[in-house]
């Protein structure tokens, strides 16, 4: 064919013709089959990837927990004792103040542990639900209490002392250098105390246990009456010195109404700390999770005249 003088010259085979081909049912059957692995494959990607997520993200944020400390020591201050009126020389018992750090998780502080050192005396203490000042001089070498500052929610308690977001902790700790200071913080320290009536109620049909709201509980002074009869029921309850609690025991109790007395004392117990001024210290506290908050200070060059001092920061 030609066309404004140039020619081309046309192939009559255009199109390459074969006889080969794939048709039929068992075409159609590889082809489904096809697609359906590689729909399965997929399926185990994609489930394997999101399983690979999470599990990254989970280890992330155990990692990031374990490493991170949840605790803030906000202040740590300083209280001194007094004997006749007179200051102590030393200081008698740390209040730190604390709340959860930024991003941090709720804290049960009843797994806290707390470690106070002179660097010559070092004491581990762990929670108490005691909300008795008290308490703390009497087990100087043993406990820490807590109590509330500022809780919105009312959550916290002895009991059940869990500090949220938001809230504000102060941890008692007795570092009484001297067994016979009078008086912490307006807590006197006196001698046996008169016997306190703890349950006057009706029949205990099963054994019940008692929190006591003092400490030193004197066993051979734990007394049950019948109130109906004003007389002694013994050998019917069961004093727990160690965490001040009194079981009775309801089945051997007849069905009358019962008054419950004991006795107790109120003695104080040095912490073997003495932290006078110019005295370095180390306080770790150590949570359930997360890592320790670790605190070194010096205790000030002098007291002066004042109760309360400022430790930290």
């Amino acid at each position: 064919m030609c066309h404004g003088g140039m020619c081309i010259r046309l192939s009559k085979n255009l199109f390459v013709k074969s006889d080969d081909a794939q048709v039929g049912i068992g075409t159609l059957i590889i082809f489904i089959a096809m697609i359906l692995v590689a729909a399965v494959a997929a399926a185990v990607l994609i489930q394997t990837s999101g399983n690979l997520q999470q599990k990254a993200q989970t280890t992330g944020e155990e990692a990031t927990s374990q490493v991170a400390s949840n605790l803030n020591v906000r202040t740590i201050e300083g209280l001194r004792g007094s004997t006749s009126g007179t200051l102590e020389p030393t200081v008698d018992q740390f209040l730190i103040r604390t709340s959860i750090s930024a991003g941090g998780n709720r804290m049960d502080l009843s797994q806290l542990i707390v470690t106070v050192s002179d660097l010559n005396k070092t004491n581990t203490l762990e929670y108490n639900y005691s909300e008795k000042e008290a308490f703390l001089f009497n087990k100087s070498k043993s406990y820490f209490t807590a109590k509330a500052i500022r809780d919105e929610d009312q959550s916290f308690s002895s009991d059940s002392p869990v500090m949220n977001k938001g809230d504000l902790i102060a941890l008692s700790i007795s570092t009484l250098n001297s067994a016979n200071v009078d008086n912490v913080d307006d807590v006197d320290r006196v001698g046996e105390a008169d016997n306190e009536t703890i349950i006057d109620g009706t029949y205990i049909s099963s054994n019940q246990t008692y929190k006591l709201d003092h400490y030193g509980v004197d066993n051979s002074s734990t007394t049950l009456y019948n109130a109906s009869d004003d007389t002694v029921d013994s050998g019917n309850y069961t004093v727990f010195e160690s965490n001040n609690t009194i079981e009775l025991d309801g089945h051997n109790l007849s069905d009358n109404e019962y008054t419950l007395t004991y006795g107790y004392s109120e003695n104080w117990n040095s912490s073997d700390l003495k932290l006078k001024p110019r005295t370095d210290l180390k306080i770790t506290l150590t949570p359930e999770t997360g890592t320790s908050k670790i605190l070194e200070f010096s205790t000030p060059a002098t007291y002066g005249v004042d109760r309360k001092v400022s430790l930290f920061p």
